[in-house]
């Protein structure tokens, strides 16, 4: 076999495994606040699926960012994370956005759909008119 075929079957196994994470995290947390469940659920999802390349030179191998992150970290030191975590912040940042807006999105429609349940109908009501002696008459 050769490497491209051993990195295939890596990505797969790894890409299998997040699955796995990503629906023990959605079955954890459907119970939890929506505020707390969909910061949660997003980092998880980009942590687990955003690849970048080992080697310095952007070509080559891709593994998961925050690993490459991490390692780059420990073993260069000071600012050696900041080739794939900067990256990993930038689209961490542009998933909770994203999730943001969802939310308020959804937020507003159903606030617009309980105002129109409490709303009484036009049809429904019944109309009525005042009349000269005081009494009202229903139309």
């Amino acid at each position: 076999m050769t490497f491209e075929n051993y990195q295939t079957w890596i990505w797969a196994i790894y890409a299998l495994s997040a699955l796995v994470v990503m629906l023990v995290t959605l079955r954890m947390t459907r119970n939890w606040h929506s505020g707390v469940k969909g910061f949660l659920r997003v980092t998880v999802l980009v942590l687990m699926a955003m690849p970048w390349y080992v080697q310095q030179d952007a070509t080559g191998p891709l593994a998961p960012a925050i690993t490459v992150a991490v390692f780059e970290g420990v073993t260069l030191g000071g600012d050696g994370w900041k080739r794939a975590g900067l990256p990993l912040i930038a689209v961490l940042s542009l998933g909770y956005l994203l999730w943001f807006a969802g939310w308020w999105i959804s937020r507003r429609l159903s606030v617009e759909k309980e105002d129109k349940q409490r709303e009484p109908h036009n049809a429904d009501r019944e109309k009525v008119e005042p009349s000269m002696d005081g009494a009202e008459k229903v139309i």
